[in-house]
């Protein structure tokens, strides 16, 4: 019973927590009754209940998230070099109209085409003999140990995005220790202005 100065929520606090002593009370009086074998049993149960709350609050969400961004990131780096495509369709398209095109940094958009792509760490870029000193019209593409998938995205999308046109490829299968290594190429390819544009 609350005195006539007591407010009721400190009358509820102090029922509360009355609950509680009692409550420890009894899972103390509880638990040693337990024999050593149950205590470790029950300590091991709570450990992995608790392992099992994490991880389905914490650490299962964060991985499905990573998950999923791996998985969507190739197809989002497709998309991206789609809309970088058709930027670049849109210039040529326009460079055309005004009378011509700036193909003096060719050589830097084939570069950063194969960044895009996931290409950049195990592919070279060096100009042709045949380009003149004014500006490039043939390029070498040397790959070591590229992914096949990706090459070959890139050399689909490649005549869409720079307007150049693969002239001769050479690519096989990447070796590591005398064992061929799936998935995986060596090769070159060699790349140039359409005939019109050059």
């Amino acid at each position: 019973m609350s005195t006539p100065f007591e407010s009721p929520t400190s009358h509820a606090h102090r029922q509360g927590r009355q609950v509680v002593q009692r409550l420890r009370q009894q899972l103390s009086a509880w638990w040693r009754v337990r024999t050593p074998r149950e205590q470790r049993l029950l300590r091991v149960a709570l450990a992995v209940l608790i392992g099992a709350l994490v991880w389905s609050w914490a650490i299962q969400p964060a991985w499905r998230t990573i998950s999923l961004s791996r998985a969507e990131l190739p197809q989002l780096q497709a998309q991206a070099a789609r809309v970088e495509g058709l930027i670049r369709e849109t210039r040529a398209l326009k460079s055309q109209r005004t009378g011509g095109a700036d193909y003096a940094h060719l050589t830097e958009e084939l570069t950063s085409s194969l960044g895009r792509a996931g290409l950049a760490p195990v592919a070279r870029v060096t100009v042709g003999p045949d380009s003149n000193a004014g500006a490039a019209t043939e390029w070498t593409v040397t790959f070591n140990q590229a992914d096949v998938a990706r090459v070959m995205q890139w050399l689909a999308d490649l005549p869409h995005v720079l307007h150049v046109q693969p002239q001769y490829v050479e690519l096989e299968r990447s070796t590591i220790g005398g064992r061929q290594r799936a998935g995986s190429v060596n090769g070159m390819l060699r790349i140039a202005m359409p005939k019109e544009a050059s």
